[in-house]
């Protein structure tokens, strides 16, 4: 019998991250905790992408803070596709 065995990331998004590339390490390293498990997939907290408003520019205008958690986004999906890919988890693309 086939299965798959799924992990989940149950973070505290409340704590500051000082950048994009930071959040990405801790997730990879996550990752890597999920293949030393045996696990096949990744599930992020829902909207794990808020942590990264506690790097946003202070002087950012508020209208302005969905553009701009999209193209931190449109980095970060390009880096988790290539951990994703380096690892052999899929990490859903919706939980970011």
């Amino acid at each position: 019998m086939e299965f798959v065995l799924i992990d989940f990331w149950a973070a505290n998004l409340e704590p500051v991250v000082p950048d994009l590339q930071v959040w990405l390490a801790a997730l990879e390293m996550r990752v890597a905790q999920t293949v030393a498990r045996g696990g096949h997939i990744l599930v992020l907290p829902e909207f794990a992408c808020a942590q990264w408003l506690s790097f946003a520019p202070a002087d950012m205008a508020e209208a302005d803070t969905l553009e701009w958690l999209f193209e931190c986004g449109e980095v970060a999906l390009d880096a988790i596709a290539a951990m994703s890919a380096k690892h052999g988890v899929v990490v859903p693309r919706g939980m970011v």
